[in-house]
């Protein structure tokens, strides 16, 4: 952690650190093919063998500088958990400070206000990619690239992470302006009136805040996976257990950690089941 950081700050950067780590214990530099359907044990990896994950918030088009398919893969699924995770983060740290505080953190944070392509994301990707350096880097020193008539792989891999950086600083960037200005007209715009009293009710709409958790939360449900299982999932997409939770009550930030404690298994049923009731109402309501 970099000294003088805020409390966002110290959150974001875990976020980053563990992202990109996981991401490297993928081993993303492996040449992997990527396959659509076939046997279990065919050569090859299936998509969804990989993650169970009905989108990604990052778009595959960022990772186009890389030709090695499980490459993109890899890092498309990791960098969406690192934005997925840090806007749920923003989204409840937003109740706290003042809003222009945690976009100043930001700013300072992900380097928005930085001419060039903000370090964060470069240092991310070198983190994700650091064996792939290594080795790239030992074939050098033993003379494998010699040859100037050909394409020096050492030389290249900087150039594309450069090019996926800069992309990632323009997705992140649009996302929490997004969030930043769903949450700014919801603190200025009265929100329906409140029940006996007759005054508009003030307040961000419930929908502003958790649209997001609510729909990650709904198509994993969806899924059919219970127990251990959806934890599991919830956490594959980046969630975290409430921060109302973590804050007032001490729940462990990860959903199969918190699983294991029958005060929170109890808690996280009825946080799914609070969240799927109206869509299970919608399903029966058009059924005919």
């Amino acid at each position: 952690m970099r000294e003088g950081m805020s409390r966002l700050q110290e959150h974001l950067q875990q976020i980053c650190s563990e992202t990109s780590e996981e991401a490297h214990r993928r081993e993303p530099w492996r040449e992997i093919s990527i396959r659509l359907g076939g046997y279990p044990l065919d050569p090859g990896i299936r998509e969804n063998d990989f993650c169970d994950c009905s989108q990604h918030a990052v778009p595959v088009e960022c990772f186009a500088a890389f030709s090695n398919a499980y490459t993109r893969l890899v890092l498309r699924h990791y960098t969406s958990v690192w934005l997925t995770k840090s806007v749920n983060r923003v989204v409840g740290e937003s109740k706290h400070p003042p809003i222009n505080k945690v976009i100043e953190d930001l700013r300072e944070f992900f380097g928005f206000s930085e001419s060039g392509v903000p370090k964060v994301f470069q240092t991310w990707l070198h983190t994700a990619l650091k064996s792939r350096f290594e080795i790239l880097e030992g074939k050098s020193r033993s003379g494998a690239f010699r040859d100037r008539q050909k394409l020096n792989p050492l030389r290249l891999l900087p150039s594309q992470c450069h090019s996926v950086a800069s992309c990632l600083a323009q997705v992140f960037r649009a996302e929490f302006t997004a969030q930043i200005e769903g949450i700014k007209k919801a603190e200025i715009a009265p929100a329906d009136v409140g029940e006996g009293t007759g005054r508009p009710r003030r307040g961000r709409p419930r929908d502003k805040l958790v649209e997001l958790r609510r729909r990650v939360i709904q198509e994993i449900a969806a899924t059919g996976v219970k127990g251990e299982e959806y934890c599991s999932a919830l956490a594959g997409r980046g969630l975290e257990t409430s921060i109302s939770w973590q804050k007032n009550e001490g729940c462990p930030r990860s959903y199969p950690e918190a699983w294991r404690y029958p005060k929170w298994r109890k808690r996280i049923q009825d946080e799914k089941h609070k969240n799927t009731r109206s869509h299970r109402i919608a399903q029966r309501s058009s059924s005919p």
